[in-house]
């Protein structure tokens, strides 16, 4: 025959099991009693009405004292176990209603990793139990991440983004857009360059829906405010693509100032565009009504104190 099993369903007080604990660590009644500052007898009647609910002995009592019984010694060790797990439980509840503890979801464009880095890089230091999740979606879907709130927060330009109510940004730094030529393109002489000498010259675009779709969007809007549209030869949804057909001569191309000198693998030349209307600001956004107790805290990293 095979062997029976038992479960238990009756409620057990999570104080009669540390009042037991006690017990079962100083084998006497008194000293539980004195640590708990509690009468003996307080003591006496938490492990009575214990051992009444289990249906078992958990304690030999005689005149040479007090010792634990099979089932008290194998019970101490699980409720042992069991104490310190709920009180990891407790302690990672608490830190995560304080944001001590949790994940923050970070979009950002292309390049903009430079941005990030030194906070990326401090934040774990001094928030080690804050996970960073840090991913690089298009512009529309950093705008639908910020709106949704599948993202914290979004490092981004402020011409791509979409105003709702209850957005909110900082001003990180401000930047101009240049013309990125290969070297011996006929433009590189020039020190100086506005959208106006680019009349026709050929040009590479990104096509959405790619992140840089809305600045190729951006910039068309200002060659049509002087009266022409860009020469476009070549769109590829690939940033590093864009980049590499200029490489080869195919046609000039536009990034900010900061961009190109972080695609330094590739061999162009950038050339500021004087145009008072190209210069860009790059954000940090969020939601004001963000209920992730962790954002405050990677915002007070770029100086926001909410």
């Amino acid at each position: 025959m095979g062997g029976t099993s038992t479960s238990w369903s009756r409620p057990v007080d999570i104080k009669q099991l540390h009042c037991f604990t006690l017990v079962a660590r100083y084998l006497n009644f008194s000293d539980a009693a004195k640590h708990l500052a509690v009468n003996q007898s307080t003591v006496s009647y938490q492990i009575a009405e214990l051992e009444r609910q289990l249906d078992m002995k958990l304690f030999h009592r005689d005149k040479q004292g007090v010792s634990l019984t099979a089932s008290g010694t194998i019970f101490a060790q699980e409720v042992g176990r069991i104490l310190e797990d709920l009180n990891e439980a407790i302690n990672k509840a608490w830190m995560a209603k304080s944001g001590a503890a949790g994940t923050l979801a970070i979009g950002f464009l292309s390049s903009m990793e430079r941005v990030l880095g030194d906070v990326v890089k401090r934040f774990p230091l001094t928030h080690p139990n804050i996970s960073l999740s840090l991913t690089q979606p298009s512009m529309q879907g950093l705008n639908d991440g910020l709106r949704d709130g599948s993202l914290d927060v979004g490092v981004t330009f402020s011409f791509g983004l979409e105003p709702f109510e209850g957005l909110r940004q900082l001003r990180l730094c401000g930047e101009n857009v240049a013309v990125v030529m290969p070297p011996d393109h006929p433009l590189a002489t020039r020190e100086h360059l506005c959208i106006a000498d680019l009349r026709d010259v050929p040009m590479v675009t990104m096509s959405a829906p790619d992140s840089g779709s809305t600045g190729a969007t951006w910039i068309l809007e200002r060659f049509l405010k002087r009266g022409f549209s860009p020469n476009v030869v070549r769109r590829t949804s690939s940033f590093e693509t864009m980049l590499f057909l200029i490489e080869s001569g195919l046609g000039v191309g536009f990034l900010t100032r900061q961009s190109a000198l972080y695609y330094s693998n590739f061999k162009l030349l950038a050339r500021d565009l004087e145009d008072e209307d190209l210069a860009v600001d790059l954000v940090l956004t969020w939601r004001g009504d963000n209920a992730n107790p962790s954002l405050p805290l990677l915002l007070r990293e770029f100086g926001i104190v909410p």
